[in-house]
């Protein structure tokens, strides 16, 4: 087994981006990879195994196996490149939440997947959306998570999720996000998942509706998302012919 450490997010030493990427024949007992885990410090680690046309890729914390975000899925295609040197293209990953195709262009790696268009409205006018209806939401959401757009990248750096769960449906998750002028990224974002209430990485699903929505403000073939809190960092993303698509230059080391 052979591990890659993978930036695959962050540009600041101080940000956790980087992705553990272990290549292997087969997938570790639950014992192992929890003494892994531990020996070397982590929480996550994402294993990589050869199937019969791509990749099964898996994600593990101390807790137990959890869904891969679209990140995870640019480092293991960015580890399997190092790795074979000469990778299919398309790179084909299977994972518990989907199927999911991986390309290399001008040197980036970009993931693909199906746009998920929102429903937009105005604050006040969505039905039991009261704490949503505050000074700071220019906009709210609904697609397979909800969406509020802040006035600012301030208010969605301050954004505090305590109280809004009431209001957003059970299952989905919560995105804030706000535009940025005078950055040089295009759009900030933070992502957060009910019970217990935690920020995450956005799973890949919701990378769909995120880019979607901003694709239609946003005049623009390719944008930069800023994530403002965990694996702060920027990506690339943007929208083609009925789908959305991230990608990035990740840096590695074996």
């Amino acid at each position: 087994m052979r591990m890659y450490v993978v930036d695959a997010l962050t540009s600041e030493e101080n940000c956790s981006g980087h992705r553990r990427v272990c290549l292997g024949d087969g997938f570790p007992e639950a014992s192992s990879v929890r003494k892994l885990l531990e020996e070397n410090g982590l929480r996550k680690i994402i294993f990589a195994v050869r199937n019969e046309k791509g990749y099964d890729l898996r994600c593990f914390t101390p807790e137990g196996e959890e869904n891969l975000s679209g990140e995870d899925i640019l480092a293991g295609g960015c580890a399997i490149s190092s790795e074979t040197g000469n990778p299919p293209d398309p790179l084909l990953f299977f994972t518990r939440t989907g199927f999911y195709s991986l390309r290399q262009e001008d040197g980036l790696y970009k993931l693909t997947m199906n746009a998920e268009k929102p429903e937009v409205y105005t604050p006040g006018r969505l039905p039991g959306s009261g704490q949503m209806n505050n000074k700071n939401v220019l906009e709210i959401a609904l697609s397979r998570c909800v969406i509020l757009r802040m006035d600012s990248e301030e208010a969605v750096r301050d954004f505090d999720p305590e109280g809004y769960w009431s209001e957003v449906p059970e299952g989905l998750g919560l995105i804030v996000t706000a535009q940025c002028p005078g950055k040089d990224y295009d759009l900030a974002y933070r992502f957060f998942v009910r019970t217990p209430v935690l920020e995450c990485s956005l799973i890949e699903m919701f990378y769909g509706a995120l880019v979607s929505f901003w694709d239609e403000k946003l005049p623009k073939a390719l944008m930069k998302a800023r994530r403002l809190a965990g694996d702060c960092g920027t990506i690339l993303c943007g929208a083609e012919n009925g789908s959305v698509f991230i990608s990035l230059n990740p840096q590695r080391s074996p």
